[in-house]
């Protein structure tokens, strides 16, 4: 069994205004072969922290991989920070994210509420949880992201960095 877990930017940090843009496009295509690449002939599990951007994309491309790959076990853990998580999003957005945590085999609760910490601890689950880690990144901006790579490279964990 190996655990994969993506932490990446959300999508106002990404160089581009919309997922309409090809450069979004190319960034799916490369979470969805990097995911590839760590597929087992057991059993693969991939964690999302379910972030508006990187997170939402990578779990995408996770259940492509499902379908692509029926013959393995391949699973979706969802690594929700709050249960309201996605309330201020716009509908389609929610919708969006409301389908993947039905697609995901498991779900991880962090914190009932927001608070100050969940969105850490979030970030910590699943560098803990992880034998490598998928980050979108690029090298410049402070932030969960930065943080998460840093928390990993603490750790001992394999990461590969796509730049978006």
């Amino acid at each position: 069994m190996r655990k994969i877990a993506f932490t990446g930017h959300r999508l106002e940090k990404l160089p581009y205004k919309d997922e309409s843009d090809p450069n979004c496009a190319t960034l799916k295509r490369k979470l969805f072969c990097e995911a590839q690449k760590h597929l087992q002939p057991d059993q693969t599990i991939y964690l999302s922290g379910m972030a508006n951007g990187v997170d939402l994309w990578a779990a995408e491309q996770v259940i492509l991989l499902k379908n692509a790959f029926p013959m393995h076990d391949i699973q979706l853990w969802a690594v929700v920070p709050y249960r309201n998580q996605a309330a201020s999003w716009n509908k389609a957005l929610r919708d969006r994210y409301q389908n993947i945590l039905g697609e995901a085999d498991k779900v991880i609760l962090i914190s009932e509420e927001y608070t100050l910490a969940c969105l850490h601890e979030r970030n910590r689950r699943l560098v803990d949880e992880a034998d490598h880690l998928i980050a979108v990144y690029d090298g410049k901006q402070p932030g969960g992201t930065r943080e998460t790579i840093v928390y990993a490279r603490r750790k001992g964990l394999d990461i590969t960095i796509i730049e978006p």
